[in-house]
C-alpha cells in the first residue's frame, strides 16, 4: 500500500490519508514485537532479574 502510494505520488499530492495510515501501522507494529520482546527477555534471562 505504501509502495503504491509513493509511485502515484500520494505524498507530494496532498494525499497524506494515503500514507500514513499504513506507516503508523507499520510502527506500531514493529513497536510491539520489540516490547514483547524485551518483556520475553527479562522473564527468561536470570541475569535481568537482579536489575
Amino acid at each position: 500500500m505504501l509502495k503504491m502510494a509513493l509511485d502515484t505520488g500520494a505524498a507530494t499530492a496532498g494525499y497524506w490519508w494515503f500514507v500514513l495510515p499504513p506507516g503508523i501501522a507499520i510502527v506500531i507494529v514493529v513497536l510491539s514485537f520489540t516490547l514483547a520482546g524485551r518483556a520475553l527477555e527479562a522473564v527468561v534471562n536470570p541475569t535481568l532479574r537482579g536489575r
